[in-house]
């Protein structure tokens, strides 16, 4: 701090010094601003806080391939309209206050993206349907609901998918009939359903299938542009995290003396702990600031 003429010392956080450091890259620049702070007010004084988790997602995620932000809550939309009016106000419209009865975690079900993969596979019968999904978790669920919905004939996998989904039929899960890419022919799989790990919709392993639509199992396919990135026909929204209600009835069914929660922005379940009088405090882990592409 004395390249800035201030006494003493500061006690920083990681994420606190390193941008600190990109505001100290020129004297007449923003550092200025916390260093007038400081030198009026005597310490110990917070210099800088991080913004709330919904300022925060817009800030670092949205793009203009969003069409739509929707937010359920009064005060955090009233908050976020302020953030996108100060900061990006071409795209304030595109903010939306969400007060329909039935819960935002509920309007994009698994079923209707099921419905939809379905619906295109009988328009194109020449074609198969490739979809790209991560062996543990989304795989096993593309599954289990397109036999729901009613496809009872062979799901066709990849490889690297197998030991999973064979893991899970032991455990008493039942995904039906599973047949493997490598022990089938091009005109078994026309008019079929053919499941691969996601960097498998690229590779030249993709060639062997008949004239295939590319599909992908992700909750980035809301993004279009995320779909456009990977060539995407047929975006399935479709996240492989468990759902809000799921993850908050595990937390009741274990009742644990302490929850802790981590991956991507822990604030909005912490709150819920926090209304529900359940202790939990968020990890701060280093390197997991952003969700995957899954």
């Amino acid at each position: 701090m004395a390249r800035l003429g201030i006494p003493g010392s500061l006690l920083l956080g990681t994420l606190a010094t390193w941008r600190l450091s990109r505001l100290v890259v020129t004297e007449d620049g923003p550092a200025q601003v916390v260093v007038k702070r400081l030198k009026r007010v005597a310490g110990p004084v917070e210099i800088y806080r991080e913004s709330d988790m919904i300022t925060r997602t817009i800030r670092d995620i949205f793009t203009n391939d969003i069409d739509t932000i929707w937010v359920d809550e009064p005060n955090a939309f009233a908050h976020a309209s302020e953030f996108l009016q100060i900061v990006m106000p071409r795209y304030a419209s595109r903010i939306r206050f969400f007060g329909d009865t039935e819960p935002l975690f509920h309007r994009y079900g698994i079923e209707d993206e099921i419905a939809k993969l379905l619906l295109r596979r009988a328009s194109e019968p020449d074609r198969c349907v490739l979809v790209g999904a991560y062996a543990l978790g989304k795989a096993q669920r593309v599954i289990a609901e397109l036999r729901r919905a009613g496809w009872h004939e062979a799901i066709f996998l990849h490889g690297a998918l197998e030991r999973m989904c064979r893991l899970y039929e032991e455990l008493g899960v039942p995904l039906g009939e599973l047949r493997l890419v490598s022990a089938s022919t091009r005109e078994d799989m026309r008019g079929q359903i053919v499941l691969c790990p996601p960097s498998a919709l690229t590779d030249t392993w993709s060639r062997r299938m008949p004239n295939p639509i590319t599909a992908m199992a992700s909750g980035w396919m809301r993004v279009r542009g995320r779909a456009r990135q990977r060539n995407v026909e047929l975006p399935l929204i479709v996240s492989d995290h468990a759902d809000w209600d799921e993850l908050t009835a595990t937390i009741h069914e274990l009742a644990p003396q302490e929850t802790w929660i981590t991956h991507g922005s822990e604030e909005g379940l912490l709150r819920w702990c926090e209304l529900h009088q359940i202790r939990a405090r968020a990890l701060d882990m280093v390197g997991r600031d952003e969700e995957d592409d899954g």
